[in-house]
């Protein structure tokens, strides 16, 4: 998978209106539309994105609902080892030695019992942590802004390089019919663009500050789309200017800003929604994947689906119930 970093741009916000109707197909059963939404609660005023061209946002969506997600349970079992029991040769006993015969049978007794209470013993269960889920966001509340857990005040941004492209808005998309029990998911899709590509984000914290994530081990969410030049990146204090660590204008990769870590990842190409998840130890910098450096989970800024085509090719993705994952299996 070959990421193309987006530093060395800025962002800038723009609050949108309705937003105009733009049919999307290829989603299979779960078909969506990108269509006018009516705000039945408005969030915030947008988020900035984390770097590029022109970020965009729009505040749309129903109430602020929010459903937390839930991790699976692990099972017990137990083994049992047959016992192994050997016989005792017979014992002759001469004329006149009762005495003899008796202790050679209280020996034989004490044998059998030392065969079986050695095969009956149970192995110890395998104890697998379970994996649990910390929802980000499940796109059924105020849309962009982030419901607030677990100190995050945060929003979704788009933003895209200079190029001669064209996307839409980050918008909460209708899932027509429902995926469940849930109604919507955040979308995106557009084209054209080949420098560094089109991105579709999440800022953890408004204003942009870093965020504590360390007691988390990963990211969980679902997907659904098309394009084969998705990617996840994920910013931190060494990757931001707000962290006060990286060099703006800096060309090396360990030092520079907006050299995020990242990882690729498939939609599919069936029109079925992609539940994906990524440890934060499989991240490598997107342009030196052979560094060593690696995420620096105690300060996260932003969450970041990356599109990247050389060749312009068109592209569309929808994200729902993305979350932090405790104990990654």
């Amino acid at each position: 998978m070959t990421f193309a970093s987006p530093h060395g741009f800025w962002s800038k916000i723009r609050v949108l209106g309705p937003v105009i109707a733009l049919a999307v197909s290829g989603c299979g059963d779960d078909s969506v539309a990108f269509s006018d939404v009516a705000p039945l609660n408005q969030g915030s005023a947008g988020v900035a994105g984390p770097s590029g061209g022109t970020t965009t946002q729009v505040v749309t969506g129903p109430a602020d609902v929010t459903t937390p997600a839930a991790g699976g349970g692990a099972g017990r079992s137990t083994t049992s080892l047959a016992p192994d029991v050997a016989g005792s040769a017979p014992v002759t006993t001469p004329a006149g030695a009762a005495g003899a015969v008796s202790t050679a049978g209280a020996a034989s007794a004490a044998g059998a019992a030392s065969a079986a209470g050695a095969g009956g013993a149970d192995t110890e269960p395998v104890n697998v942590p379970t994996e649990v889920f910390d929802l980000i966001d499940d796109v059924e509340g105020a849309f962009p802004s982030l419901p607030p857990r677990e100190g995050r005040n945060g929003g979704w941004f788009a933003v895209h390089d200079d190029s001669y492209g064209q996307m839409t808005d980050p918008m909460a998309i209708a899932l027509e019919p429902p995926r469940g029990t849930s109604h919507f998911a955040a979308g995106v899709s557009g084209g054209g663009f080949t420098a560094w590509g089109a991105q579709l984000g999440v800022a953890l914290k408004s204003p942009a500050t870093g965020y504590d994530a360390s007691k988390y081990c990963g990211l969980r969410f679902l997907a659904k789309g098309s394009g084969a030049g998705w990617g996840l990146l994920v910013s931190d204090r060494t990757s931001v200017p707000q962290g006060g660590v990286c060099v703006e204008g800096s060309w090396d990769p360990e030092q520079a800003c907006y050299n995020y870590v990242g990882k690729g990842f498939s939609v599919g190409l069936s029109s079925d929604w992609q539940e994906v998840k990524i440890r934060f130890d499989e991240l490598r910098l997107v342009e030196d994947p052979a560094s060593a450096r690696r995420l620096d989970a105690s300060a996260l800024y932003d969450i970041v689906f990356n599109f990247y085509d050389p060749e312009g090719a068109e592209f569309q993705l929808l994200v729902d119930d993305l979350s932090f994952v405790e104990n990654c299996n």
